[in-house]
């Protein structure tokens, strides 16, 4: 299955769940699928949307808000331009008035909204109060953890994305992005992906940084 088939899918069972209309539901998919095949995009894409969507699968719990979480995925970069500073409340904004217009329910539409905010990296890591939320930020956190080689090409996916930023300036920025990753007592919130998936990520992150430095 394709990003964009697997994006479909899950959007489709969630506004049919919801009883969108069909044409305004297929509308809004249209418009998502564009903003995620922006030209400019190299990591932040639909094949990145459809990573997190498998993932949830294999994690999600039997607790969790399934189409709170599903909808969040799809939304949670729908503002992606890596020169602005706020992209998460620019995406929440915009997942706010999509699911308001479709006439998702307040509830539901809040607690997207508060999900995709939590997925801010640069802001400390907080308890794990919310559970979605914060599957929601290790799912999307999970690259840090991939295979080395998976890892550098991430690595160079989101430097392509900062092109426009001299190497300097770009070593520095990502330098500080990294250390604050390594500076917390944990990267990951929820026990079990922590437990999965804390050492890889650290050694990605402290791998990235040594060749960054030296």
């Amino acid at each position: 299955m394709s990003a964009v088939e697997a994006v479909q899918r899950c959007w489709c069972d969630v506004a049919t769940r919801q009883g969108c209309a069909k044409q305004a539901a297929a509308d809004a998919l249209t418009s998502i699928i564009a903003a995620y095949q922006e030209p400019h995009r190299h990591y932040h894409t639909l094949e990145h949307v459809a990573a997190l969507l498998a993932l949830l699968e294999r994690h999600i719990t039997g607790g969790s808000d399934r189409d709170a979480l599903i909808l969040a995925i799809l939304l949670h970069d729908a503002v992606y331009d890596p020169a602005r500073q706020d992209n998460e409340e620019a995406s929440s904004q915009l997942a706010a008035d999509l699911l308001t217009r479709l006439g998702f329910s307040p509830p539901l539409t809040t607690k997207v909204v508060r999900c995709i905010l939590a997925t801010r990296h640069d802001q400390p890591a907080q308890a794990a109060d919310d559970l979605d939320a914060a599957l929601l930020v290790d799912l999307d956190l999970s690259i840090l953890a991939a295979a080395p080689a998976a890892y550098r090409a991430y690595a160079q996916a989101i430097r392509r994305e900062y092109a426009f930023v001299p190497d300097p300036l770009y070593r520095e920025g990502r330098r500080r992005v990294l250390e604050a990753f390594l500076a917390r007592q944990s990267i990951y919130r929820t026990a079990r992906l922590r437990d999965a998936w804390e050492r890889a990520a650290r050694a990605n992150v402290a791998r990235e940084l040594a060749e960054l430095v030296s």
